[in-house]
């Protein structure tokens, strides 16, 4: 048993980067992204703001994708014309009594 893919309704673009591109003059390979469509869920998970003078805020938000969807630590999400930075390694949840995966869960942050 998976996770109803239906209820996966936020549309949203992973971008997959790639250090294969042509070496620069230094020969270090250039970054290459790929992008892939699909759709999640993203509530927020916590937000946060620094005391000091500076007013710092914070956002993590946590995102669920359909099970076998690509998506490792150094790849982002843009939803909503926002791009965000994925924090940690995503999480295949398994189903406790069929061993399957249901879905996957990725911690993210607004990038830089």
């Amino acid at each position: 048993m998976t996770l109803d893919v239906t209820l996966l309704t936020r549309p949203c673009t992973i971008e997959y980067v790639s250090s294969s591109g042509p070496p620069d003059d230094y020969g270090t390979p250039g970054d290459v992204m790929t992008t892939t469509d699909t759709t999640c869920e993203m509530q927020q998970r916590a937000r946060t703001e620094s005391q000091d003078a500076a007013e710092i805020g914070q956002e993590t938000w946590f995102v669920v994708l359909a099970p076998g969807t690509p998506i490792t630590t150094w790849d982002r999400i843009v939803i909503d014309g926002q791009r965000f930075e994925v924090v940690g390694p995503p999480n295949n949840v398994r189903h406790p009594r069929l061993g399957t995966i249901s879905h996957i869960e990725v911690t993210i942050k607004a990038a830089a």
